[in-house]
């Protein structure tokens, strides 16, 4: 589970904004707030939504953290002299030479198989083609209250724990470039550990490329479907009990390769899977990410995640992640939405609003650091009547 995310000068952050996920001790039980895994004496929400206008900075939260996960998984491929992509600075030119910093505390069983809370942090230096360098990368845990260095890297210099078996005379860490991560690169020069790392964080599931808000591939998930027996069971179950028309769903193996048909009701034949409404195909198309999170315990980062859905169907989405019989793993769901009706299914504490100023900074904000909120179920209400901001101005 996440604790907690700090950004500073990443897109449209300019001053460090952080999200504290933990939740004060006076918050009531509800199943939906759950002991996280790493400290059972810290509750954090399973679901955290960001509302806010149009280009106020809710998916630049989340492209944060995918950005971040793409640099540890995938920065060795990165050719020597490459920039690293997706780390564009605030856009002003005081900002444009100062570093871009990332902080994500979470949960993982990274040592002897024991849950414990740990630290990314990332610090990358600019130059006229955008993030050039590592200036700082640092894996620490957390014992007795205090963060513990696993490894440090100052730009070239590289420090280790014991634990972690890579001595100065390590021809490995030679193989460290400026423009790599420590946990890229020592993975794909096969240290056990550095693997075990690199294969838990890798499968991270999110709908955002680069610095786009990836589609629906209808074929990827029918090929999800069709390997992963117990996805598609769910799946037919699901959808059938949010009674859009469909009876069953089939998939066959054609001359054209895995082909859907979806049964319905009244029709003499079944609709093909492209044939189906833009908020089906969403659906099931999502669906895969949706159920790998619930069955890992894997967070999952869903931009724009009311688009094209019927407004019943992202509350029963919800619903899967804030109910602990069907999220016993205590996955969090991380969503960008504009639909503020999501708002009435939501506590304060799983709301965040995202604001950008006339010079172009956003901050974040959640609902529960803002003094008056009670916990009510006119959320919606308030928000669109202007009580907390994050609204876009129109005329």
């Amino acid at each position: 589970m996440i604790h907690r995310i700090e950004i500073e000068n990443y897109g449209s952050i300019r001053e460090s904004q952080v999200l504290d996920l933990a939740l004060p001790a006076t918050t009531p039980a509800m199943d939906r707030f759950v002991p996280s895994h790493g400290d059972p004496s810290v509750r954090l929400p399973t679901v955290v939504a960001f509302f806010g206008a149009n280009a106020s900075g809710k998916t630049t939260v989340l492209r944060a953290v995918t950005s971040t996960i793409a640099f540890v998984v995938q920065s060795f491929q990165l050719a020597a002299d490459a920039p690293i992509p997706h780390f564009a600075p605030f856009r002003s030119a005081a900002w444009a030479n100062r570093p871009t910093r990332i902080t994500i505390d979470f949960d993982a069983e990274w040592l002897g198989g024991k849950a414990n809370v740990f630290r990314y942090h990332l610090a990358l230096g600019h130059g006229e083609r955008g993030a050039e360098r590592v200036l700082v990368e640092q894996l620490s845990v957390r014992q007795d209250k205090r963060f513990r260095a696993l490894f440090r890297r100052d730009e070239q210099r590289l420090r280790c724990a014991p634990e972690l078996h890579l001595p100065p005379s390590d021809s490995r860490l030679k193989a460290v470039r400026a423009n790599a991560s420590v946990v890229s690169t020592m993975a794909q020069l096969n240290h056990d550990w550095f693997r075990i790392v690199w294969r838990d964080i890798a499968p991270t599931p999110h709908n955002i490329a680069g610095h786009q808000t990836g589609g629906p591939d209808m074929t990827l998930a029918i090929q999800y479907f069709y390997t992963d027996r117990r996805s598609f069971d769910a799946l037919r179950l699901h959808i059938s009990r949010i009674d859009l028309g469909i009876k069953d769903i089939v998939i066959e193996k054609t001359n054209a390769g895995l082909v859907a048909f979806f049964i319905h009701e009244g029709l003499e034949r079944p609709l093909f899977l492209f044939e189906e409404s833009n908020g089906t195909q969403k659906f099931v198309t999502m669906f895969p990410l949706l159920w790998f999170t619930l069955s890992t315990g894997r967070p999952a980062l869903i931009d724009e995640v009311d688009v094209d859905l019927h407004p019943l169907l992202v509350p029963e989405i919800l619903n899967w992640f804030q109910d602990p019989e069907t999220n016993p793993r205590k996955s969090q769901l991380f969503l960008a939405a504009h639909n503020v009706s999501i708002m009435e299914h939501l506590e304060k504490e799983e709301v965040f609003l995202v604001e950008k100023s006339r010079d172009g900074a956003s901050t974040i904000i959640g609902l529960r650091n803002i003094k008056g909120v009670r916990r009510e179920p006119n959320l919606q209400r308030k928000y669109l009547g202007g009580a907390f901001g994050g609204l876009p101005n129109i005329g």
